[in-house]
């Protein structure tokens, strides 16, 4: 058969197909190359970041365990119906053993008026004068009073003049008195509470219309039901008194709450180490861990024997990781005698990398030292010295020792009078045309404060009500200053509560006559200062009572409550397990550390596949086009073998007809 009639009509070839199927074929091992190398790219990024996540929920997972404060001493008493007992602040309880005697639970003193029938109906109209204070007589008859210089001044009209407006008027006049309506055989009642302590006891005065809602000293308005009563209590044989039943200054680290009296049969408050808690939280420390180290081992495993390679094996970063891992069992944590390492308390290392626990060796650790077990968990800032307190918060300084030398404490601005020891020769009067004064403090001015009318026989007694003045301010009181008030015998003192030189107190407004008498009215001032000293041989930063470690500093992040001068001391951050992790996870994440380095030369890896395969595209673009044109010629010559075809075939029919 000749060529003309085998190429018939055209070529017959699908060269659109026949040429994408040479491409194809010209790429697809080189497509399988690059696949291969994405998909393990791909592997390992998200095993590299999977192993990260992990890391970092057991450095949370064990950070959590050890803020919940569970691993710590806990405080238990011996009778927790009559005392319960608590740790308080952000501190744990020392190791204590101290006996709680409850002779008497502070009190509120309670009045209450004779009954009416209808809580709604019209009482009387006028003020009501509510002078805070201890009170004192025969219970339930009030024979003496002696005022604090708080008061409060409560007005009754058309619009609340019933038992139901009275006892709301007390209610809303945020004087921390309490008033309820009870209803009784009688009638309705009004009941009003006061704080507890034996200093917040009341007596009421009522102008005319109101006396029967007055209560004091030869007042018969209304009943003494309760008197205001300080809690009195025998820790360790010592008799104290507190004006609350919510005591947190008695035993170093421990809230008792009062419940009820014991007198006679003392109880015991107790705080140590919960033994089977500190077992447990090893336990589960292990655990994590093995999870963790399996998951490595899944991720590293080697291609031999047949088994499949991990996304991870041979990779530096996991070897880094597990060797810094695999030291924290030897790691020495603390200094001293007894157990100094996960290691002496019973945790080994098994060949593989896991953990086991020797249960024996444990068991007599945490018997024997269950404080040293706990801080190898815990986190701890101590300072040799009592004066001085770390402030600053778990984690935010260098694990070591720093001293600190030369501290000298914070001081308080003072505002004090001319000498005037004849000012109280005669009792001072302050009525409506001298009350009125205000008050700087710390930079915040005060509303127009008001002294209660009344006369005052001694500088104690005026000092007192103006400390309560100044510091009732709701300007004062919404910036959290306030002064402290004082009488010498000659002269008034006014002192800042805070301390440092931002501190300051200035009086102004004062009557002039009163002023001269008192002798407010050439008051000398002296600034406060704030705390100095050194922390790691570098001057510190001081604010207030508070030093900060230069920036520069070996210490930096460290800050210290200064409660007392102090010649030298010692400040101590002790390493821990938590600790040590956070540190691990720091190092690798951090710039150069490993997971950032790795994760750095996989998105290389990734970017130099994704340029290979772009080039690979060109390449097969070009081919692609060089091969259109080779077949686009190869048609062009077909069509002329076509054309050829035809009319040689006409000639050969014309030769053939005319031979016939």
């Amino acid at each position: 058969m000749s060529i003309l009639t085998t190429l018939g009509g055209g070529s017959g070839i699908d060269t659109a197909q026949l040429v994408s199927d040479l491409v194809a074929a010209q790429r697809a091992g080189a497509d399988a190359l690059l696949q291969s190398r994405q998909e393990k790219v791909d592997a390992r990024i998200s095993t590299l970041s999977q192993i990260k996540s992990a890391l970092s929920s057991f450095s949370t997972a064990l950070n959590a365990l050890v803020s919940s404060g569970s691993l710590g001493r806990q405080t238990v008493s011996s009778d927790s119906a009559t005392v319960a007992a608590s740790a308080s602040g952000t501190g744990e309880p020392t190791n204590i053993s101290t006996t709680i005697e409850v002779q008497q639970l502070a009190q509120r003193q309670t009045v209450a008026s004779a009954p009416v029938a209808d809580r709604n109906a019209p009482v009387g109209e006028g003020t009501l004068t509510i002078s805070f204070g201890t009170v004192t007589g025969a219970f339930p008859t009030p024979g003496g009073f002696s005022p604090n210089g708080k008061s409060v001044t409560i007005t009754i009209g058309p619009d609340n003049n019933s038992l139901v407006g009275l006892q709301q008027a007390i209610n809303a006049s945020d004087s921390g008195l309490t008033a309820s309506i009870i209803q009784d055989s009688g009638g309705a009642r009004l009941v009003i509470k006061g704080e507890t302590g034996a200093a917040q006891g009341f007596t009421i005065d009522g102008s005319a219309g109101l006396e029967a809602f007055e209560f004091g000293p030869g007042a018969s308005g209304m009943t003494w039901s309760t008197q205001a009563a300080n809690a009195v209590i025998v820790a360790d044989g010592v008799t104290v008194e507190r004006t609350t039943n919510s005591v947190s200054d008695l035993v170093p680290g421990v809230k008792l709450d009062l419940l009820r009296t014991n007198t006679g049969a003392p109880l015991t408050v107790t705080s140590d180490y919960d033994q089977q808690t500190l077992k447990d939280s090893v336990g589960n420390y292990v655990a994590a861990y093995n999870e963790l180290m399996a998951m490595f081992a899944e991720a590293t495993q080697p291609g031999i024997n047949g088994a499949v390679a991990g996304p991870l094996a041979g990779d530096s970063t996991m070897r880094d990781l597990k060797r810094m891992l695999g030291g924290l069992t030897s790691k020495t944590l603390l200094a001293g005698d007894g157990p100094k390492s996960l290691a002496e308390i019973g945790i080994k290392t098994n060949r593989d990398g896991t953990l086991s626990i020797d249960d024996a060796r444990l068991s007599a650790a945490v018997a024997q030292h269950p404080g040293r077990v706990h801080d190898m968990f815990v986190p701890g800032q101590t300072s040799s010295s009592p004066l001085l307190e770390v402030a600053s918060a778990i984690g935010a300084i260098k694990t070591g020792s720093y001293e600190v030398t030369n501290v000298v404490a914070a001081t308080a601005s003072t505002a004090v009078g001319s000498s005037v020891p004849t000012a109280f020769d005669t009792p001072v009067v302050i009525d409506a045309s001298n009350k009125s004064f205000t008050a700087t403090v710390d930079g915040r001015t005060s509303l127009t404060i008001y002294l209660p009318e009344g006369s005052y026989a001694s500088g104690d007694a005026l000092a007192s009500a103006f400390q309560a003045a100044i510091n009732s301010d709701p300007v004062l009181a919404s910036f959290g200053v306030g002064v402290t008030a004082g009488w010498d015998g000659s002269a008034f003192t006014f002192t800042s509560k805070s301390l440092g030189m931002a501190s300051a107190v200035t009086l102004g407004g004062l009557d002039g006559t009163l002023a001269a008498v008192l002798g407010l009215d050439a008051m000398t001032s002296t600034a406060g200062t704030n705390a100095s000293g050194t922390i790691a041989g570098q001057a510190a930063f001081g604010s207030g009572n508070v030093l900060t470690a230069s920036y520069t500093s070996a210490a930096k992040g460290l800050a210290i409550s200064v409660f007392g001068n102090v010649t030298s001391a010692t400040i101590t951050v002790r390493d821990t397990i938590s600790g040590m992790l956070a540190d691990i996870e720091k190092q690798l994440t951090s710039t150069s550390g490993a997971f950032t380095t790795a994760s750095a030369r996989l998105s290389a890896e990734a970017k130099r596949i994704a340029e290979e395969q772009e080039a690979l595209d060109l390449r097969s673009d070009a081919l692609k086009e060089r091969l259109v044109k080779q077949f686009t010629a190869m048609e062009r010559a077909v069509s002329a073998f076509k054309a050829t075809q035809s009319y040689m075939q006409q000639q050969i029919d014309m030769w053939t007809n005319a031979e016939n």
